[in-house]
């Protein structure tokens, strides 16, 4: 089955094809959601959720790169709600005892918790440039932020990310 063809011509839903969105956007999802957070516990709320909105709201695509942005827009929706929510606010969460070895099948966990302290538009936009393979253009695009704009952030974020790297050798 093509990626592109999650919905049937009859409108009807492709519960088939649920497995195959889980299978193509769930590491991108789960990152994303990961270093917007910077918990393993939060990012996989957050990708349950991205899921969960995916198979109520059926939505259809016009192009995998359409595809590919609605779920980048749902993950950072879901993840600023999350942040913003009351609960979330109030309290503070103890980091499960599996969490280590979970986030050590991360390709290198230096970087992405590197990433995870940038402020948020720096850790979106070099998400999005770096591990989602996207053109300045297209994250402009999907933050809703003008292209200079996303250049400023992204070369602030490598400043940024030197740094913290350069931090973490002296320690």
């Amino acid at each position: 089955m093509h990626i592109d063809a999650f919905m049937t011509e009859t409108n009807l839903f492709d519960y088939n094809s649920i497995d195959e969105a889980v299978a193509v956007y769930s590491p991108t999802v789960y990152r994303l959601a990961y270093v917007y957070t910077g918990n393993v516990a939060d990012a996989e709320d957050i990708m349950q959720e991205v899921f969960v909105r995916f198979v109520k709201r059926k939505p259809v695509f016009e192009s995998n790169v359409h595809q590919k942005a609605w779920f980048l827009r749902a993950t950072i929706n879901c993840c600023k709600t999350l942040l913003m929510s009351k609960w979330k606010k109030s309290t503070t969460l103890v980091e499960s005892f599996n969490e280590e070895s979970q986030t050590e099948q991360m390709a290198d966990n230096s970087i992405l918790e590197a990433v995870a302290k940038l402020n948020e538009n720096q850790r979106l936009v070099v998400h999005l440039f770096y591990y989602e393979d996207m053109s300045i253009k297209a994250i402009s695009k999907t933050l809703g932020m003008i292209e200079p704009t996303v250049k400023s952030h992204l070369n602030r974020a490598k400043k940024n990310l030197k740094n913290l790297l350069e931090e973490d050798e002296n320690v």
